[in-house]
Order: structure tokens, then sequence, then C-alpha cells
């Protein structure tokens, strides 16, 4: 993802990260969590165009696009700020529109998406520049689903970001505390939201141990076989651990 205002030690550990990263389709649960609101969104995308253009922002590894591209007959673009992540996608679907770049200022055309998807970037990013950006591209009544990370008084995590604050991410320039907030910034932008969802945050333990493995090592292709058997997928599934306080909040919005 593109991470307005991060510092050069966030863009080498995002360059890490994806470099080691794999993208399956059957990884779609991990990226959206409130797959009932999703299919809603899905579904007034398929109504808003025989062939609608859909572009994913901060792709990241690209899961969710590869899932809806393998399963829905719809024009894809991905905009990412990652060129490891980039060249990835490139190689994995050369049919998909991959921009690289910043997602607060993509290049694209006005008003040319029936559609925009955005999982866990806007925290990272400035967030009224981001949401400019979506309003701008999205044609009028067109949908977005975006999703970001929601806490209350009692969230607790390892992690601190540059301003000392304890953070589901290291890179979070903020995690929402408030339903106003960041629904009052959707308003701003003319984003009317048609529903939302706050969905438990929780983590695959197989994943945490993931992390810790890939900080230690370089080659991490054998633990990345391991993760793509039949049974450890279905235990990532299955043994997941609650992160106190923490949410996704995930939100289907029109463009007035």
């Amino acid at each position: 993802m593109s991470m307005t205002g991060e510092n050069i030690q966030s863009k080498v550990e995002w360059e890490r990260r994806y470099g080691k990263s794999i993208s399956r389709d059957k990884d779609v649960c991990f990226v959206v969590h409130a797959m009932d609101l999703f299919n809603v969104f899905i579904s007034a995308i398929s109504k808003s165009s025989s062939k609608p253009n859909v572009v994913d922002l901060g792709f990241g590894c690209g899961t969710l696009m590869c899932y809806m591209a393998n399963k829905y007959d719809f024009i894809f673009s991905g905009v990412e700020g990652s060129p490891t992540a980039c060249e990835k996608m490139r190689k994995i679907n050369p049919c998909l529109n991959i921009v690289c770049g910043d997602v607060c200022n993509t290049g694209l055309m006005s008003e040319s998406y029936d559609a925009v998807i955005s999982t866990q970037v806007i925290e990272h990013v400035d967030d009224d520049r981001f949401l400019y950006e979506i309003k701008r591209i999205l044609k009028k009544n067109g949908v977005l689903y975006i999703t970001t990370v929601f806490k209350n008084a009692k969230a607790f995590y390892f992690y601190k970001n540059e301003q000392g604050e304890r953070v589901l991410e290291p890179t979070h320039l903020r995690e929402y505390t408030s339903l106003d907030n960041i629904f009052g910034l959707l308003k701003k932008h003319n984003l009317k939201i048609k529903s939302y969802e706050l969905v438990p945050t929780r983590f695959p333990v197989i994943d945490l141990m993931f992390r810790c493995v890939s900080k230690l090592i370089h080659n991490v292709s054998w633990f990345e076989k391991i993760l793509a058997s039949r049974y450890i997928s279905l235990a990532r599934k299955k043994i997941k651990v609650r992160i106190p306080g923490y949410y996704f909040l995930e939100i289907f919005a029109e463009s007035c």
C-alpha cells in the first residue's frame, strides 16, 4: 500500500513483507470479515453496469483482487505503492491493470470507476486526502467497500507507532476509536454509508508464528509451503486468538 508521509524504515519493512508474502484466493476470509455485507456490495456492482470497472486501492499481496478477478466478470485495476507487490501481481495475473503509485494521488481518470475497494489502508495514509481521491474516481452512485481498524478504550496490543500509541500494526498513523469520526469523514466527501459491520479481531495463531519466523530467517519458502497445505489452512481458519478491544470495521458506501 502507498503510505503518504511514512518513513524510510516503514517502506523497507513493507517491501520485505511483500517479498515474502503469497497470494491465495482461499485466504480471502482473512481479508474480508463481513462476507454477507461484502456480497451485498458485489450485488450492487453487478447491477451498475454490464462490465463494471473496479479498482482496489492499496491491494497489498493481492488476495482480494485475485479472488474477485477469478470469480467475477469485472474489469479490474489495482493501485499499490510497493514495486515488489506490483511486480508480483503483474506476473500472477497479466490481465489486471496494475498501477504502482500513491493511493492518495492515483492519476486515474475522474468518475471512471463503478466500484472502489480498499482493505486496511486508510489507517496508513492521510485519510482526508484518501477519501477525496476515492470520491474523485468514483462515478456518481458508484459504490465503495472500505475496511479499517477500530478499537475501544480497553484495546491492547504489543506494538507502538511513532507517536508511542499502542497499535495493531506499527505503521498505522491512526486507529479509529469513534464511529462518528470516520462516518463524518465519509459524509464530508459525499460518500453515503449504506451499511457497516464491526467484527471482533481474531488473528490466526499460525500467522503470528510465521511473522516471528520470517524475521529470523531470510528464505521462508519452505514455511510458505507448509502454510499452503490443506490441514494448515484449516487450522489457520479455526485456531485464532481474540485481540482485546479490537475490531475490523467494514463499510459499504455509495457516492452521492
